[in-house]
C-alpha cells in the first residue's frame, strides 16, 4: 500500500484532494494549546510571536551535537524553555522553544532523543521534552494539511492547499527535463501519458515522492554529464542554468528529508510504525 502511494504522477490524477480556497487554521489548535483556557492560549500565542530570535541566527544546515544548557524563564504567567547548543561547525546558538520553526527535523529529533533518554529528569529537562513533543505533534497535523504525499499517506479527504498549475505557455517547445525561470523557476517533464508538465519549484510540497524522484533522478544525470563534459574540456551547461538544476535539485533533497523527518515524528510519536533511515528513496516501480 506505502509503495502504491508513492508511484510517480499521483498529483495528476488526485485532483479532488485539493480545495478552491485556502481554509483559515485555527491558530491555537497549530500551537497545541486549543484545549487550555482562553486566556491561557492567548498569552501563549503572544510569547509564541515576542519571544523569538531571527531566523538567520537559529536556522543552519549544521547540525547540533551539544546542548550546553537548558534553562526556563517566565513571561507573564508562562515559563518557556531557552536553549544554548553548540552545532557541528563549532559555532553556538541560544534559541528559544518558539524557534523550533527555524530547525532543522534531524535538530528536533536530535532534542528528543537526547531530554527523554536523560536520566536527571529535573523540571528543566521535563519542560524541554514537553515542549518539543509538543511541536513535533504541531508538524505532524500542520503537514497533513500542507503536503501532498503525506496527506495521502494518512488518508485526508482534503490538503489545504490549491490546484496545482502544471502549464506553461508553449511548453511543446522546449525539450525534457529543460530548467526554466519563467516567472518561478521549474523544469519540464512528461508523464506516463507521455504529456508535458510542469513542475514549479515553488510547489514542489503538492508532488508525490514517485514524481520528484523521476525528476531528481535525470536533472542529477544532466548534472554529472556537464561535469563529464568540463573535465574533458568540452562545452557544459552555462553558468546560471547550472545553478538554477542545482537549487531544483537540493529542494528535492529538502522536501525527502523533512518528509522522512515527520515520518519519523510520527514513529516517535506512536502514529506511525518503523523508521526511516536518513536518505532513504521511496521504492518506485518504473
Amino acid at each position: 500500500m506505502r509503495n502504491t502511494l508513492r508511484q510517480p504522477f499521483l498529483e495528476e490524477g488526485m485532483k479532488n484532494i485539493f480545495v478552491h480556497r485556502i481554509r483559515e487554521m485555527d491558530i491555537f489548535k497549530d500551537l497545541g494549546v486549543s484545549d487550555k483556557p482562553i486566556e491561557y492560549q492567548e498569552e501563549y500565542a503572544r510569547m509564541m510571536s515576542w519571544v523569538r530570535s531571527p531566523e538567520r541566527v537559529v536556522k543552519n544546515k549544521s547540525g547540533i551535537v551539544t546542548v550546553k544548557q537548558v534553562r526556563l524563564v517566565q513571561f507573564v504567567h508562562i515559563w518557556y524553555s531557552v536553549f544554548h547548543v553548540q552545532r557541528r561547525d563549532l559555532s553556538e546558538c541560544t534559541f528559544f522553544e518558539a524557534d523550533f520553526c527555524f530547525l532543522n527535523v534531524d535538530d528536533i529529533e536530535y532534542l528528543y532523543h537526547l531530554f527523554r533518554n536523560m536520566i536527571i529528569r529535573k523540571d528543566n529537562i521535563l519542560a524541554a521534552l514537553d515542549a518539543v513533543k509538543r511541536f513535533m505533534r504541531i508538524q505532524v497535523n500542520y503537514t497533513y494539511c500542507y503536503d501532498f504525499q503525506l496527506g495521502i499517506e494518512t488518508n485526508q479527504r482534503k490538503v489545504n492547499m490549491k490546484k496545482l498549475d502544471l502549464s506553461l505557455e508553449n511548453i511543446d517547445d522546449y525539450n525534457l527535463f529543460t530548467v526554466l525561470d519563467k516567472l518561478k523557476l521549474g523544469v519540464v517533464y512528461k508523464t506516463s501519458e507521455n504529456k508535458k508538465r510542469f513542475s514549479r519549484i515553488s510547489e514542489i510540497a503538492k508532488f508525490s515522492d514517485g514524481t520528484l524522484k523521476v525528476i531528481n533522478m535525470q536533472l542529477e544525470r544532466k548534472l554529472k554529464e556537464n561535469k563529464e563534459k568540463l573535465k574533458h574540456g568540452e562545452k557544459g551547461m552555462g553558468k546560471l542554468l547550472k545553478i538554477r538544476t542545482e537549487r531544483i535539485v537540493d529542494a528535492i533533497y529538502d522536501r525527502f528529508n523533512f518528509r522522512r523527518g515527520i515520518r519519523n515524528f510520527e514513529s516517535l510519536l506512536g502514529i506511525r510504525q518503523g523508521r526511516l533511515s536518513r536518505w532513504e528513496w521511496p521504492n518506485i516501480q518504473t
